[in-house]
């Protein structure tokens, strides 16, 4: 599974956010598999406006607040029960350094630039 490292990592980092800074003892996995579950769902609405944007019409499923809230919630419990609730990324003996967390900085960075920038487009689009 040395394609998961990268994810796992992410949810360290978030974890370790929540143990050190926040000082959160007691639910910090929630906090992990809501801040993860979000960035995994603007990186979907991201794909969901380029495929809009190259192949189909997908604006009655990224407008309709069910698929979202539905959407949301589903990716929110498999996110938790597939990756974050046995805590599977502590096994990896991850080190919280520089690099990593410039890595997962840069990453959050691209991805809420990428859907800004693919939403305006898509938004252009339909009108």
């Amino acid at each position: 599974m040395a394609y998961m490292k990268p994810y796992y990592y992410l949810l360290f980092r978030i974890y370790r956010f929540y143990l050190d800074q926040m000082k959160e003892k007691d639910i910090p996995l929630i906090y992990v598999s809501a801040i993860s579950t979000i960035l995994i769902y603007f990186n979907l609405l991201t794909l969901l406006a380029v495929i809009g944007i190259l192949v189909i019409e997908v604006q009655s499923y990224i407008s309709n607040k069910f698929f979202v809230i539905t959407s949301l919630l589903f990716l929110w419990i498999a996110n938790y029960y597939l990756f974050v609730r046995r805590k599977k990324f502590l096994e990896f003996n991850f080190k919280k350094n520089q690099k990593g967390g410039i890595f997962v900085f840069i990453y959050i960075i691209f991805s809420a630039l990428s859907f800004i920038i693919f939403a305006n487009y898509y938004r252009a689009n339909l009108l």
